[in-house]
């Protein structure tokens, strides 16, 4: 009676250090956008990942040093160009519809990262911190860096520029946590329609009268009383 061969068990296929470690950041931000950093084990996310608690302390060191990847991994991937061009030619509905849309299209492309770090915000996580000091005070220094601008050009009403970047960047943001975090049940909007909304929302309160007034025509408030009685 012939021996029957024991089958060979299987081998999972070995990945470089560099690509195993990418791998693991991907897989892991799901975990901890569904737990948090403090609801989420190590155990958890070796699990999800597919590899032992052992190789996630051996590549990473602890959860904070997988959480600080993941920082990294997003500041990198949302390295893109701001429309620096449009804000050199004074395009401000182009540059207010630009910035809105590169927000959404980041918050499409990555949410379980947008819901990842309003957990880390609310844990008081300094990774929060972390991650507003290498990207968003970027974005919001240069929304608020054309504001400054167009304002000393006269195109703008004086404003606090720091405030009002703030407050339009929020704006979009909010759309981002509707749709990502909140889950509010309705319609979605086309991004390229939101982006142009809030666009011409910003715009309507920072836009000055005198800029926005056809060149020779007299100010709005002359032409609200008409013309005078008499002589």
């Amino acid at each position: 009676m012939s021996k029957k061969r024991r089958k060979a068990p299987e081998t999972r296929a070995r990945l470089p250090a560099a690509e195993r470690r990418a791998q693991i950041v991907e897989r892991s931000i799901e975990v901890f956008a569904e737990r948090g950093l403090t609801g989420t084990t190590s155990a958890a996310l070796a699990k999800a990942c597919g590899v032992s608690e052992a190789l996630l302390f051996r590549l990473f060191g602890d959860k904070e040093g997988l959480f600080a990847a993941i920082i990294q991994r997003v500041v990198e991937r949302g390295e893109e160009v701001f429309p620096a061009d449009a804000a050199e030619q004074g395009d401000d509905e182009a540059f207010f519809r630009r910035m809105a849309g590169y927000v959404l299209r980041r918050g499409r492309e990555d949410p379980a990262f947008v819901r990842l770090l309003l957990y880390s915000a609310l844990e008081g996580h300094p990774l929060a911190r972390r991650f507003s000091e290498a990207r968003g005070a970027r974005v919001v220094g240069f929304v608020a860096d054309h504001i400054r601008r167009r304002v000393a050009e006269g195109a703008f009403r004086p404003v606090d520029a720091d405030l009002v970047a703030r407050g339009f960047l929020g704006m979009v943001h909010q759309v981002n946590l509707a749709r990502y975090v909140y889950r509010v049940p309705g319609p979605d909007g086309d991004d390229e329609v939101i982006a142009a909304e809030l666009a011409a929302l910003a715009l309507g309160g920072l836009v000055s009268r005198r800029a926005a007034a056809p060149p020779g025509s007299a100010p709005a408030r002359a032409r609200a009383r008409g013309p005078r009685p008499g002589p």
